[in-house]
């Protein structure tokens, strides 16, 4: 009896092996016939599961991209050539060290999304209007930092509020949350500019286009000069406010038009200005034909992520008399701002 049944537990045993190797060569089969190779490289960077995919050519006036060679698979996954934690660290909330503090209608969000890219840098997803909203301000502190993405130590934190560049509150509070704030500030031939406001607001409200920055004085049509969206033009106030908390070197202003033109010679000049390692370039951007400006290729994606449909509307169109106006009121603004910046940039009307 014994026997019998030490006979029973072997045959039990040889089923439960015999099974085992079945589900091995099942597996085997499966991935063998869905394609997905694996090789010690694509291991080592990745992990078991590597498909190298086709370089992305969506149209034949587009240049195909040659992405790099062994691209990561899923997203958010970065090479571990290009970014490496801390060893025995753990992601948590920090303080942003860099703001990108405006202006609205620049070009900010595209910044945001283009650093983002960068492995070294962690952004907030949402605009945090933490200084320049007295609810939230009122939250205090600690609100602030919980707003912020959770981080490694050697990971760069953003934070991108576009009105915080005219909320005199903003600069104050920023020096004493970190007096070595880098500050990121993107602007625009303000006529340009207000022009955007313009689209936005009448896209918005359905209307149809008026100029709500131009008023009749006895007979003369002339500039309304309290009027919001012009004084959020007048750069150069705005810039002496900061350079009361800030010195120069640590606040970096670019031109939204060049961002949109040639975004990788003024993201490269951004990564410098913020000691990053220097890894975007021509690969992460490519030109899309059908929305006339340039796409994200993040390492993390294997094709092109454009801005939402709301980015590119088209601007009303001027009258060369108002033009003029426009022009010649922002004219003072914009000299003082280049002297005090120290360069200068293409802020004449174009034909």
């Amino acid at each position: 009896m014994m026997s019998t049944m030490l006979m029973s537990r072997k045959s039990k045993a040889i089923a439960a092996w015999c099974g085992v190797l079945f589900l091995v060569l099942c597996i085997h089969f499966y991935i063998s016939y869905n394609g997905i190779e694996i090789f010690s490289g694509a291991r080592e960077l990745y992990g078991t599961r590597y498909r190298d995919p086709a370089p992305y050519d969506r149209d034949t006036q587009i240049k195909t991209i040659k992405r790099p060679p062994l691209p990561p698979l899923n997203p958010g996954h970065i090479r571990k050539q290009l970014y490496t934690p801390p060893p025995k660290e753990e992601k948590k909330q920090r303080f942003p060290q860099t703001l990108v503090i405006g202006t609205g209608k620049c070009g900010t969000r595209a910044l945001l999304d283009y650093l983002g890219m960068h492995p070294y840098v962690a952004c907030a997803t949402r605009e945090v209007h933490f200084f320049d909203k007295d609810e939230n301000f009122k939250r205090g502190l600690n609100w602030y930092k919980a707003q912020m993405p959770r981080s490694y130590s050697n990971q760069m934190t953003i934070e991108k509020s576009p009105s915080y560049v005219e909320h005199p509150r903003t600069p104050l509070v920023a020096r004493k949350i970190n007096k070595d704030m880098r500050i990121l500030w993107v602007v625009k031939d303000p006529v340009v500019r207000l022009m955007s406001v313009m689209a936005l607001h009448y896209s918005n409200l359905g209307e149809k286009y008026r100029e709500p920055f131009l008023q009749r004085v006895n007979g003369t049509i002339t500039i309304k000069k309290d009027y919001y969206p012009l004084w959020r033009g007048e750069y150069v106030l705005h810039l002496r406010r900061w350079l009361k908390y800030f010195p120069l070197a640590q606040i970096h202003v670019l031109d939204g038009t060049d961002l949109v033109k040639d975004p990788v010679t003024e993201i490269q000049e951004v990564e410098s200005f913020l000691e990053l390692p220097p890894l975007l370039g021509p690969q992460n951007f490519y030109y899309n034909v059908s929305k006339g400006f340039y796409c994200m290729v993040p390492f993390s994606a294997t094709s092109p992520q454009c801005l939402g449909s709301s980015k590119g509307r088209k601007h009303p169109v001027l009258n060369a008399t108002v033009k003029t106006l426009l022009y010649d009121f922002f004219r003072p603004y914009n000299e003082q701002f280049f002297k005090l910046l120290g360069k200068r940039f293409n802020w004449e009307p174009k034909d």
